[in-house]
């Protein structure tokens, strides 16, 4: 519907293709999957997957996920599957949007992809953010806020291609 979006922001969004699916299907582990354990074992477990990707200094945002995990338990990976199944590469290139691809310097899992989709979507632009990795929205949400509000407000936000459209 590109008359009714004008302006996009794509956060820590891994680009997923025939060779990503290829490789998550060949054996990838599963990233929340837990086998639920009578002496509670699982919740430790949930924690010790995660942890390595959150912010030290911020167990709350771990504490989140955990809770977020716990409420969905036996269907916690059914996002991730959704996000490996879906066909990117046939569609991302309809975005006709201003889009600003944004990441967490230290996102391992989607830092890689930036190129890619910076690449798919016409005249995107990108911003990494410093100090930030998998959760960067949550662990420095003023930053995050601060660097979608002054993109927003650098440009008229206008369809890519856009005759009035400056060139960025």
């Amino acid at each position: 519907m590109p008359e009714r979006v004008t302006a996009l922001v794509l956060s820590g969004m891994p680009y997923v293709d025939a060779p990503r699916r290829a490789r998550v299907a060949g054996g990838r582990p599963p990233i929340d999957h837990v086998e639920r354990a009578a002496d509670g074992s699982h919740v430790q477990q949930l924690w010790d997957n995660r942890a390595p990707y959150y912010p030290a200094d911020r167990p709350d945002l771990l504490e989140r996920l955990v809770h977020d995990a716990l409420a969905v338990l036996d269907r916690v990976e059914e996002g991730h599957r959704a996000v490996n199944e879906y066909r990117m590469e046939d569609r991302i290139g309809l975005v006709r949007a201003r889009t600003l691809v944004v990441c967490g310097a230290d996102d391992g899992f989607s830092l890689p992809d930036v190129d890619a989709i910076v690449g798919a979507v016409g005249g995107a632009e990108r911003t990494t953010l410093p100090g930030t990795g998998v959760p960067s929205v949550d662990h420095r949400p003023e930053l995050f806020a601060h660097t979608v509000g002054t993109w927003l407000s650098s440009a008229e936000a206008a369809p890519v291609g856009a005759p009035d459209q400056a060139p960025s």
